[in-house]
């Protein structure tokens, strides 16, 4: 991918950890192009902003850019449901 070999563009580097999570991401859409990644900004905000901690491992990256899911208790109404959970987190 680019993302490693490209020009230094952001405070003059390559941000080769950021490289790393668009790297995992586009592995994934190669094997899923159905895949949606609604929660992407939290796991992978754009420069400048820090990234969060990540164990490197794909699949918790993956996760926690999915979408939200309903709890397994399931959701009620607006009147006195339960909330989402999220699919995945990255781990602290």
């Amino acid at each position: 991918m680019a993302f490693k070999a490209g020009k230094a563009l952001a405070d003059g580097h390559i941000d080769i950890a950021r490289a790393e999570r668009y790297h995992s991401l586009a592995d994934a859409l190669f094997t899923n192009p159905d895949l949606r990644f609604p929660n992407l900004d939290r796991v992978l905000p754009l420069p400048p902003a820090k990234l969060p901690p990540w164990d490197g491992k794909p699949e918790s990256l993956i996760n926690a850019a999915k979408a939200l899911r309903p709890s397994s208790r399931g959701t009620r109404g607006a009147a006195g449901g339960a909330s989402p959970a999220r699919e995945g987190t990255l781990p602290s």
